[in-house]
């Protein structure tokens, strides 16, 4: 084969493939830097969220706390019944707080995703909980969580479920 033969097969095979491989829409690439904007605004939201929660938990502020729920929550805890709604939450916010009130919060984040929907996305990862209890001894509860955030209107991030248990070790 000459040369100018196999130049013209190569452009050809090239053109060929290049037809069987879909173009990626600008739509996909509006979703995926969309996705990727979404993916920093939740991990800000979650730091942030973090960061509440341990105020919360220091001055025993259930309302701190449960302003980070959407109305319709659902919480899942070791030893407890799932909890579902802002009412039900804030009911039981008194005994959590007696719980875990004046404990120092250790989170450690394994992964944070936001779904292709770009209205939820999912937070999870391992937590250490150490406080004094009324006696004087020192108390550690290890345990992991999971997040699920959803988008509100307005673009207000809020938790729509948590899901709590305990690592053994």
């Amino acid at each position: 084969m000459t040369k100018p033969i196999r130049v013209a097969t190569a452009m050809m095979a090239a053109v060929f493939f290049l037809a069987a491989v879909p173009a990626r829409p600008q739509a996909d690439d509006a979703k995926s830097q969309a996705k990727a904007q979404d993916l920093k605004t939740i991990t800000a939201v979650s730091d942030s969220a973090r960061q509440m929660f341990n105020k919360a938990v220091a001055q025993s502020d259930p309302d701190l706390l449960l302003s980070l729920f959407l109305d319709t929550a659902g919480v899942v805890m070791p030893d407890m019944n799932s909890l579902t709604g802002l009412q039900e939450l804030r009911r039981r916010a008194p005994l959590l707080m007696e719980v875990i009130g004046g404990g120092k919060l250790d989170m450690t984040r394994s992964n944070i995703r936001v779904h292709d929907s770009l209205d939820i996305a999912r937070d999870a990862g391992y937590f250490t909980l150490d406080r004094k209890l009324q006696d004087g001894t020192d108390w550690k509860f290890n345990g992991y969580y999971t997040l699920f955030w959803k988008k509100t209107e307005g673009s207000i991030w809020k938790i729509d479920r948590a899901f709590i248990g305990e690592r053994k070790r």
